[in-house]
Formats: structure tokens, C-alpha cells, sequence
């Protein structure tokens, strides 16, 4: 849908002005990445746009910032393992009791 296209455009966007050394339009790309991400319920890009405003946030000097992004990322990406988890969990029970 638009919203899968808009979220790669944007996030596209926030890794080249990364690259490039354009670190306030980085981080900004990078919220609004974070932003659609948390509209749609889209964790996995939400930590990697938390891992890149830490990164941003980091290198424009704003240590806090950092701390608190790369803190936030870490936290979802252990709800991101535990979920799967519970997946492979499912899948395994499923397939046991299929047999």
C-alpha cells in the first residue's frame, strides 16, 4: 500500500542524508520514518529508525537523545525476539499435535 511505499521512501531517505553527513535531515527523515511506522503498527521499522536517530542523534552531539533512542530500540527489538518466539512456539505445537 502507500503507506509500505511511503515508510521505504522515508526511510530510503533518512539512511542516504545519513550517509551524506546531513545529520539534522537524517534525523528528521527519521521521525517521520518513526512516525508512519507507529501509525501502522510497524515494529521492526520503528527500531530501526530509534537505532538510526540514536545514531544521528549521537554524531550531532546530543548524547541524551542517543541514549534515550538507542534505549527505546532495544527494548522493542527484545519485544521483536520474544514475539517471534512465541511464533516458532505455535508453529512447533501445531506441527507436533498435527502428527
Amino acid at each position: 500500500g502507500d503507506s509500505i511505499e511511503e515508510g521505504m521512501a522515508l526511510k530510503r531517505l533518512a539512511d542516504y542524508s545519513f550517509r551524506l553527513g546531513r545529520l539534522a535531515e537524517a534525523r528528521s527523515h527519521a521521525l517521520d520514518a518513526l512516525e508512519l511506522a507507529r501509525r501502522t503498527d510497524n515494529l521492526p521499522d520503528q527500531e530501526e529508525m530509534l537505532q538510526r536517530l540514536s545514531e544521528s542523534s549521537e554524531r550531532l552531539g546530543d548524547t541524551a537523545a542517543a541514549l534515550a533512542y538507542a534505549r527505546e530500540a532495544a527494548l522493542l527489538g527484545r519485544q521483536i525476539a520474544a514475539a517471534d518466539r512465541e511464533v516458532r512456539l505455535a508453529e512447533l505445537t501445531r506441527e507436533l499435535e498435527d502428527h
